[in-house]
């Protein structure tokens, strides 16, 4: 019974010692402005004290949010991700460039022509959170949404 209970204990210190905070949370919409024209919108919200990366900044340093969506016949993209928010931007000598980030809640927005009512959008997002005295590891968000 000791034994059952210290190997509980030695599992649980590690999986708390190796857990890694979740300080951002993707929600994905679709809003129709007419039955074919339409918009997908990602929306990431970040805990305070956490950033991630604007998508217009050089993969030269930390590493830019980015999206990849799936082909399909059910649905036309009709221009680029469009990032809503104004990011907050400042020179960083340590990559020798400028840097852009979002924080609090951060809006991504891309329109596209609906060829199929019900069509299902699906895709991965990649970013990168940070505060200021670590980095996570770079983390990729799959999503699916149908239109309705």
């Amino acid at each position: 019974m000791v034994r059952k209970i210290t190997s509980l204990f030695f599992f649980f210190s590690l999986t708390t010692l190796y857990a890694q905070p979740t300080p951002v949370e993707w929600y994905f919409r679709i809003e129709k402005s007419t039955p074919a024209n339409a918009t997908l919108v990602c929306t990431a919200v970040i805990q305070p004290g956490w950033h991630i990366y604007s998508q217009s900044m050089s993969s030269e340093g930390p590493l830019p949010t980015s999206f990849d969506f799936e082909k399909s016949p059910d649905y036309l993209f009709e221009g680029p991700m469009i990032e809503k928010n104004k990011a907050y931007s400042f020179y960083d000598s340590l990559f020798n460039m400028e840097i852009k980030w979002l924080s609090k809640v951060a809006l991504f927005a891309r329109p596209l022509k609906l060829l199929n009512p019900q069509a299902i959008i699906k895709g991965k997002v990649n970013y990168m959170a940070c505060n200021h005295e670590t980095c996570l590891p770079p983390q990729q968000q799959e999503f699916f949404i149908q239109a309705h």
